[in-house]
């Protein structure tokens, strides 16, 4: 199979429904992850006002030194309604600078339930900062990029932990969330289209299917071992039931899944 082809497949599947249904809290509205879920706090957007953003911050030229913010804005996809964050980071000198630390803390109420929690850097993703010049002259501080979040989801009819990446994007503050269950569930959609013999593929995708469901139930170690004995067949099949460029894309797609659930 072509690597372009195998490229696209990659790109669909992080993209695609996950593998395994996910666990609903009681609701026909609520659910146990917080794949796009959207915050906003920049100008108006879709006929909402615009939320309130109040930046400190420190610029030594292009270069940003250091930030904390205070936000509240509008939540769309799972659990529409309002959200306020809150959070700080210092960053590298030379611009676009590294993210040296950075951490928030959110909070996401709607009828569907309530969401708390955290935003962290991960070392193996990169997060960005530096600062512009508007119009009259001003300073601004930008940043942007991916943070490892980990959330309380309460409902009527239950809690839930979820986990995954937050890509950030300031200054209007559009937040994108996605769960790792559903980044692993990813991986099976592209092993499913691969067009692996069915042995071959079952395997694969037991392994997929059993880090999905131990990551969904809390168990962090269980999921992380699972997607690495996922990359052990790939890598031990690569060049024999599976082409060398087929094994190289589930194990890259594997990799970013683990990233993302925040294995070691």
């Amino acid at each position: 199979m072509p690597r372009r082809l195998l490229t696209s497949l990659i790109a669909l599947a992080l993209s695609a429904p996950v593998l395994l249904p996910q666990p609903a809290l009681g609701s026909t509205t609520a659910t146990a992850n917080l794949s796009g879920e959207d915050l906003r706090a920049g100008p108006t957007y879709a006929g909402f006002p615009g939320g309130q953003i109040t930046l400190t911050f420190s610029c030594s030229g292009r270069s940003l030194q250091s930030v904390s913010f205070s936000v509240s804005g509008f939540a769309s996809g799972p659990y529409p309604g309002t959200f306020t964050e809150s959070g700080s980071g210092t960053f590298q000198p030379n611009p676009p600078a590294t993210a040296i630390t950075f951490s928030s803390t959110f909070t996401i109420n709607s009828p569907a339930g309530t969401v708390t929690g955290t935003k962290t850097l991960s070392p193996d993703l990169g997060f960005f900062g530096g600062c512009g010049v508007d119009a009259g002259g001003h300073p601004f501080p930008f940043f942007t990029g991916f943070l490892r979040y980990s959330a309380q989801i309460s409902a009527s009819g239950g809690a839930a932990t979820d986990e995954g990446l937050s890509l950030t994007s300031d200054p209007t503050f559009d937040e994108t969330f996605s769960s790792a269950v559903e980044r692993i569930g990813s991986v099976g959609t592209l092993i499913m289209g691969l067009g692996l013999p069915q042995g071959t593929a079952t395997s694969l995708l037991a392994k997929v299917a059993a880090a999905q469901a131990s990551l969904a139930s809390g168990n962090l170690t269980a999921a992380c071992n699972q997607l690495q004995a996922l990359i052990n067949d790939a890598e031990a099949q690569s060049g024999k039931k599976l082409s060398v460029p087929q094994a190289d894309a589930i194990i890259a797609a594997a990799r970013g899944a683990m990233s993302a659930a925040g294995c070691p």
